[in-house]
């Protein structure tokens, strides 16, 4: 990562950025039968909140949704820091991890 130029720059854990995002209802989730989840190709990253539920699954049951967009920023990440010639500190933080979703309707 030095050789690469990464220092004083965070380095994040996880891929940020913008994805397309697919909704999957969840009716064995233990603690909400109308749980949707949200995922970015197999992956879940998400829930659609509880308040927002009856909405979308109604969107989803009527075919209106066109797209999923989701900018994912944030979360675990660490810096390289040099303190002297060639010597170098790790610090490690945990930004929290925001997502924004946006569903595009037909």
């Amino acid at each position: 990562m030095i050789k690469l130029g990464y220092i004083n720059k965070r380095i994040y854990k996880y891929k940020r950025g913008n994805f397309l995002g697919i909704l999957v209802p969840d009716p064995t989730n233990k603690h909400d039968r109308n749980a949707i989840k949200i995922c970015v190709g197999e992956t879940q990253v998400g829930f659609i909140n509880r308040e927002d539920q009856k909405e979308v699954y109604n969107l989803m049951r009527k075919n209106k949704i066109d797209s999923i967009q989701i900018d994912i920023q944030g979360g675990p990440c660490k810096i390289i820091a040099e303190v002297e010639p060639q010597k170098f500190l790790i610090e490690r933080e945990n930004i929290g991890i925001y997502m924004h979703l946006k569903l595009l309707v037909k």
